[in-house]
C-alpha cells in the first residue's frame, strides 16, 4: 500500500489563521505556562508539529493550541489539512488524536534527559520539566543510582540464598567477594550515606493559601509559584541543573 492509497484531505496547504475557528468545547486543556512555552518553541524552531486538522468549514478537530499559539505570536498563515466530515466525526477525530498516544517510560525519559543535558540543552529542558511538574534532579538521581548498581554487579549473580535463621544475613550464592566478610575485615566499617547534592536539611512547607505562599516568597527573596517543586536557601547557582550536572561524586560544572 502506498500513501496515496489512503484517504486524502480535501485541502492540504496554508490558510490564514483568521479563517479557522474552534468550537470552544475542546476537553484537552493546556496550562498557561505550557502554552507560553509552545509559543516560544514555535518562534525558536518553526512549525515542527503536524498540520492543523479541520473540517471543510475550517472548524478545528486537532491542533487548537498550535493555532492559538500562532495567533499569539502574530503568525498570519498556518499549515492545515481539511477533511470532509460532519460535526460528530470531527469530535471523534479530536478524541482519537488526543488519546491514541503512547505513554512515557520514566527511566527512559531520565536517560534521554541526561543525554540532552550533556548536549548543552539544560535551560530548555528545565523549562519543559517545570511545565510538566517533573523534578529533573530526582529523575537523574534515580537513573544514576540504577547505573551505579548495574556497574557494581558487573554481570555477577549475587542473589542471596534464603537463610535458615532469619536473624542471620544470607550467604552469597556466587561471586569472588562476600560483602559481609568484606565489611567485617574492613578497617573502616562506619557507614556514611552520601547524598547526590550537599544538603544540610530538607523541610517540606505547606501553604494555607496563595497569600501565604506569596508572603513566604517575599521573605525568602525568591520566586515561588504553584509549579515550584524545590527551593534552595540561600539561592545559589550551585544548585542549578542548567549550569551543573549531578553525579555520584557530587556537583560538577557543565562549563
Amino acid at each position: 500500500m502506498e500513501l496515496d492509497d489512503l484517504p486524502q484531505p480535501a485541502f492540504d496547504g496554508l490558510v490564514t489563521t483568521d479563517s479557522l475557528t474552534a468550537d470552544g468545547e475542546n476537553p484537552n486543556q493546556m496550562p498557561q505556562e505550557r502554552f507560553e512555552l509552545l509559543c516560544d518553541r514555535i518562534q525558536q524552531r518553526g512549525w515542527v508539529g503536524n498540520a492543523i486538522i479541520t473540517d471543510t468549514d475550517g472548524v478545528i478537530a486537532d491542533g487548537q493550541h498550535r493555532w492559538e499559539a500562532a495567533q499569539e505570536i502574530g503568525l498570519e498563515k498556518v499549515p492545515v489539512k481539511q477533511y470532509a466530515m460532519d460535526d460528530a466525526e470531527r469530535r471523534l477525530i479530536r478524541q482519537e488524536l488526543n488519546k491514541i498516544k503512547g505513554s512515557h517510560n520514566r527511566d527512559k525519559d531520565a536517560y534521554e534527559y541526561d543525554k540532552i543535558l550533556s548536549g548543552g540543552y539544560g535551560e530548555p529542558l528545565e523549562e519543559l520539566a517545570t511545565t510538566r511538574d517533573e523534578d529533573l534532579e530526582q529523575m537523574l538521581d534515580e537513573v544514576t543510582e540504577t547505573a551505579e548498581a548495574e556497574d557494581i554487579s558487573d554481570g555477577v549473580d549475587i542473589t542471596p540464598d534464603a537463610p535458615d535463621n532469619p536473624k542471620q544475613p544470607p550467604a552469597v550464592q556466587s561471586g569472588d567477594v562476600d560483602p559481609h566478610q568484606e565489611w567485617e575485615d574492613s578497617s573502616d566499617t562506619e557507614y556514611e550515606n552520601e547524598q547526590k547534592l550537599p544538603r544540610y536539611a530538607e523541610v517540606k512547607v505547606k501553604f494555607k493559601d496563595e497569600d501565604a505562599m506569596n508572603r513566604f516568597a517575599d521573605m525568602m527573596g525568591q520566586t515561588v509559584t504553584k509549579k515550584t517543586n524545590v527551593l534552595h536557601f540561600p539561592k545559589s547557582e550551585e544548585w542549578s541543573m542548567v549550569n551543573n550536572r549531578v553525579n555520584s561524586e557530587g556537583i560538577s560544572s557543565n562549563e
